[in-house]
């Protein structure tokens, strides 16, 4: 029976998400991604249906005056950026924006682009960033599809991982009746379960 908690707790362990960890930036550190396809979310209904790439992100400042610069590229990080803004603060650095055009005609439109972030003073935990592209259909009517990808720093539990503790829930319950159904029937004749009999 003891072991049997040791292996429940050890595989429950294993299943549950993982502390949240998020990206630490110190000064001069940069992190950036790259991405070559988005998932479609969804048909986007309204006016104005135009090109459209959107990049947020939720992030705190680990020490006052933190600063933290985000740039936006179109396909690498290798290429001048299409738009780069810095925010400054003392707790929340978190934000976001949208490129448009006319200024941006095609920004992100092939499902492709790069963005990063540099802290330029004091230091950042950087917890969700979230992509996010509209491509209109250009039919006469105010609509678009839109596609997005959202990059969170805790891990998911394993869907294997969770299967494989009810298996072993299942099996050990079985094994623990069977032993204890050996143990009732060579019990000495006259005592079953504890309850003396004449």
């Amino acid at each position: 029976m003891k072991i049997f908690k040791i292996v429940a707790l050890l595989l429950l362990g294993m299943a549950l998400p993982a502390t949240a960890t998020p990206i630490i930036l110190n000064v001069g550190d940069t992190y950036s991604y790259q991405f070559n396809d988005l998932p479609g979310t969804g048909t986007f209904y309204g006016y104005p249906a135009s090109r459209q790439g959107w990049l947020f992100w939720s992030a705190k400042a680990l020490s006052p005056g933190s600063v933290l610069q985000v740039k936006m590229f179109e396909n690498s990080i290798d290429e001048d950026p299409l738009h780069s803004y810095i925010w400054s603060s003392d707790d929340n650095l978190g934000g976001g924006f949208t490129l448009r055009e006319p200024q941006f005609k095609n920004v992100w439109q092939d499902l492709q682009g790069a963005f990063s972030m540099t802290v330029l003073a004091g230091s950042a935990a950087i917890e969700t960033i979230s992509i996010s592209v509209l491509t209109p259909d250009f039919d006469g009517s105010e609509k678009g599809r839109t596609y997005g990808l959202r990059l969170s720093m805790v891990p998911e539990p394993a869907s294997w991982i969770l299967f494989l503790i009810i298996a072993t829930a299942f099996l050990m319950h079985r094994w623990l009746n069977e032993v204890n159904f050996k143990q009732g029937s060579n019990a000495p004749k006259g005592m079953l379960n504890g309850i003396a009999s004449d």
